[in-house]
């Protein structure tokens, strides 16, 4: 799939059109609060997060993608 959701998604943060993670406004608020709960590395650990969800959904996207490709050849 060329088009990724969360590229489209990430493209808005830092312009200040959309956050990152709700409740947070900032990069820094979040970190702030995952060291407060004791993350030694909050950015490792926010980052790996976020490439995580990043996998998941455009692995998720890309089955459908081909599912829907499926489906459209034994129609036609």
């Amino acid at each position: 799939m060329d088009t990724k959701v969360f590229d489209i998604y990430s493209d808005g943060i830092g312009k200040k059109t959309r956050h990152m993670f709700r409740g947070f406004d900032s990069l820094s608020q979040l970190e702030s609060y995952t060291r407060a709960c004791g993350v030694e590395q909050p950015l490792w650990l926010i980052m790996t997060v976020v490439a995580t969800v990043r996998n998941v959904i455009d692995d998720e996207l890309e089955a459908r993608a081909e599912i829907a490709d499926d489906l459209e050849a034994e129609l036609n």
